[in-house]
């Protein structure tokens, strides 16, 4: 198999610091990569130490854990990513919510042989690209996509309430983590991207796709470049980052 990939994490124009923090995790000899994107909680303590605590952490475990040259299989590796994670939110919980709260988005790809999962927390997402359609992979863990809120208001209520947009969900907040794992099977040319909201809410929906369509067939830092000067024309506002992965049966 061949594994193409292109990354960026940006500061923007307003942050003073960039509390974003992105892995990328390449073991060919093994068929096995793992992409995150970690988002530290903006407006909070510490946001970039929560989601350097994430990056940092999955590599140190992948590196033991593979450094054998054995995988563990996908169900295994997939239990263990859960519980790894598990094991870094409650350190973050910790260490770092002393005086204010502290956490952290986090969106993990992995892809080995031909299986790919994923494990979202947060409002940071995946996409997937594949011949005719774009789908969205994940589901932001925010106020108004909680199921009683949507019985509750509205839609136009919801977009209109001051809670709209806030989390409900990230590593590090909380005493006990959730989140949400999919799998499935990878299609020749798939193009997947894992984003920070730095680079969706500042992309109108239709170029995004666009991109997303792009990135099946051209080359992907010329995509990603695209996709930052466009984040950047829009004001660039918060931190972006992106990470681009195409898939190809064949190397």
């Amino acid at each position: 198999m061949g594994v193409e990939v292109s990354s960026i994490s940006d500061i923007g124009q307003k942050r003073q610091v960039n509390q974003d923090s992105i892995l990328v995790y390449q073991k060919a000899s093994q068929n096995f990569y793992l992409f995150t994107v970690a988002d530290g909680m903006g407006g909070y303590a510490d946001g970039e130490k929560a989601s350097s605590a994430i990056t940092s952490g999955l590599r140190e475990w992948l590196n033991t854990m593979l450094e054998s040259g054995l995988f563990p299989g996908p169900t295994a590796f997939f239990t263990g990513l859960g519980e790894k994670m598990t094991q870094i939110s409650d350190s973050i919980h910790r260490t770092l919510n002393q005086n204010q709260l502290c956490g952290s988005t986090c969106v993990t790809l992995f892809f080995h042989e031909d299986m790919y999962g994923i494990l979202s927390v947060g409002d940071s997402r995946i996409y997937r690209a594949q011949t005719w359609k774009n789908e969205l992979l994940t589901k932001d863990d925010v106020w108004e996509n909680q199921p009683e809120v949507q019985k509750q208001f509205s839609p136009q209520e919801r977009r209109r309430h001051s809670n709209y947009g806030k989390l409900t969900l990230a590593v590090g907040t909380a005493e006990k983590l959730s989140y949400s794992m999919s799998s499935g099977r990878l299609k020749e040319g798939d193009v997947f991207a894992l984003c920070s909201d730095g680079v969706y809410k500042m992309c109108s929906d239709a170029f995004f796709a666009k991109m997303l369509r792009k990135a099946r067939r051209h080359n992907l830092d010329e995509v990603r470049d695209e996709v930052k000067k466009e984040v950047y024309r829009c004001g660039a506002q918060d931190n972006l980052s992106l990470i681009l992965v195409r898939w190809k049966q064949k190397a």
